[in-house]
């Protein structure tokens, strides 16, 4: 209520990531829908993960893959982005599974590998990878 404009953003994100950590879903959906993709905000990088995984999680497929590679495609130049886009590959191949596109998630889960080979996401994904 106390929030001005600048900072509804950062509000409803933060409504929305306390609804996930409660497990509520779709109020956690809810909030989120109300912020914009906008690269200058601090939480930028958690929001298009939280966003990602929360369509996943009501099957909504299709969308989270919308989102998931428009953040992975505007950012792969991004070096500082580099740990958030090998997770978010990781969630595209979630979406691709969801949809029974075994190809492309495994696909997608290369990638996230390639990434980063040594880092906790990678070895996420061979596992994985090594159960399809």
């Amino acid at each position: 209520d106390f929030a001005d404009f600048e900072e509804e953003a950062e509000v409803y994100f933060y409504l929305g990531y306390t609804y996930d950590l409660l497990g509520q879903t779709a109020p956690a959906l809810r909030n989120i829908s109300y912020v914009e993709a906008d690269d200058t905000y601090d939480f930028y990088n958690d929001l298009a993960l939280l966003k990602g995984k929360l369509l996943i999680q009501t099957f909504d497929y299709e969308e989270a893959l919308s989102w998931l590679n428009s953040f992975i495609k505007e950012n792969e130049s991004n070096n500082s982005a580099r740990d958030t886009i090998q997770t978010a590959q990781l969630l595209t191949s979630f979406a691709y599974s969801g949809m029974g596109k075994g190809s492309d998630a495994r696909s997608a889960l290369s990638k996230s590998i390639e990434l980063d080979p040594s880092s906790e996401t990678a070895s996420a994904a061979r596992k994985l990878l090594n159960q399809m």
